[in-house]
């Protein structure tokens, strides 16, 4: 079954704008429990080592902040990034 769906620019901007935040969100969880030295992430997002780890992660994080701040309307970027949950590192 194949289904053809027509979206406006705006629609697949907002879809693609809540997709970042929550990889941002994702990612910002993950570095949290590999600086708390969490045994859940024994094994890393991606490496073993947990300093190269941490360092991989930050540069995620970094460049979905970039991204967004592309995507998002400047006052809406402005607030997200403030907010005490998404606080920008």
């Amino acid at each position: 079954m194949k289904y053809t769906i027509e979206m406006e620019c705006e629609q697949v901007d907002a879809i693609l704008v809540q997709t970042l935040k929550d990889q941002y969100l994702s990612l910002r969880y993950d570095l949290d429990l590999r600086l708390a030295n969490d045994e859940s992430l024994v094994w890393g997002v991606f490496d073993k080592d947990k300093d190269a780890d941490c360092v991989k992660i930050q540069s995620h994080i970094d460049a979905i902040a970039k991204v967004l701040s592309y995507y998002m309307a400047a006052e809406d970027y402005k607030e997200w990034k403030h907010d005490e949950k998404t606080k920008i590192l």
